[in-house]
């Protein structure tokens, strides 16, 4: 029988230092979908590259001589461990410190979920004509089996809702953005041990196991992810979407 509809805290995003630190031990989802959108592009990027939500990573290789390189994150914590890039800058994804105009490429992989639809305007006003974005965030699908698990319990998993690929389409175009590619790939991850699974969702920056609403939330979530390892089904599954786009000439 289920707990009586409990609620389950793993939403929010924290900056906590001991994430930022632990973050590549938990991260293999992310860095998949990282090599996945700078593997191929842009190669012959020149000028002024910004990776928003980089978190605390490596810049991308490949960038001919003379790019500019930017790491943005609103975590210091994250940005105190990347390294490659040629400034490092802590501030709103959505309300970014470089003129109108001012921007070549905008990448951006795993962060635009905690950002929203709304913050593409942003990125349309700093690319230049002809600017080129790509993006990989997570789309509706994603954790599936992980709510359905908690649900089946009685509890309510509050995890960050998911938009569908089509809301991103759609507001990229609405913005004024030509949308070159498109596609999706689904990643799952199976785990036999309740420690892993939680560490996987709270230590990349999701709100840590140390947030629960109550003791009974807590002990009936952990229960309830017990059984599901036990069970040798349980499994988080990623939905990304992955996104590359240019900005409509004359459009400003």
């Amino acid at each position: 029988m289920g707990s009586g509809n409990l609620g389950c805290d793993l939403v929010q995003f924290s900056r906590k230092r001991t994430h930022a630190a632990s973050y590549h031990a938990h991260a293999s989802v992310q860095a998949i979908a990282r090599q996945w959108l700078w593997c191929d592009w842009p190669r012959a990027a020149r000028g002024l590259v910004l990776d928003v939500g980089s978190g605390p990573v490596t810049a991308p290789e490949g960038f001919e001589a003379g790019t500019t390189a930017i790491a943005l994150d609103q975590s210091l914590p994250m940005l105190a461990h990347a390294s490659g890039y040629t400034y490092r800058v802590a501030a709103d994804a959505a309300a970014m410190p470089f003129a109108t105009g001012s921007v070549q490429y905008i990448g951006s992989s795993m962060a635009m979920q905690w950002i929203g639809v709304q913050a593409l305007a942003e990125w349309h006003r700093l690319l230049e004509p002809r600017g080129r974005m790509a993006m990989v965030v997570p789309i509706r699908g994603t954790l599936a089996r992980f709510q359905a698990c908690l649900g089946d319990a009685g509890l309510v998993p509050r995890t960050l809702p998911m938009q569908d690929e089509r809301v991103w389409i759609a507001a990229l175009r609405e913005i004024g953005f030509w949308v070159t590619s498109v596609e999706i790939r689904h990643i799952q991850q199976p785990y036999s041990d309740r420690r892993q699974l939680v560490r996987a969702l709270t230590r990349i920056g999701a709100a840590g196991d140390a947030e629960w609403s109550s003791r009974d939330v807590r002990r009936a979530t952990l229960a309830a992810l017990d059984r599901w390892c036990a069970s040798g089904t349980a499994c988080l599954e990623y939905v990304l979407l992955r996104v590359e786009g240019q900005k409509s000439c004359g459009i400003s």
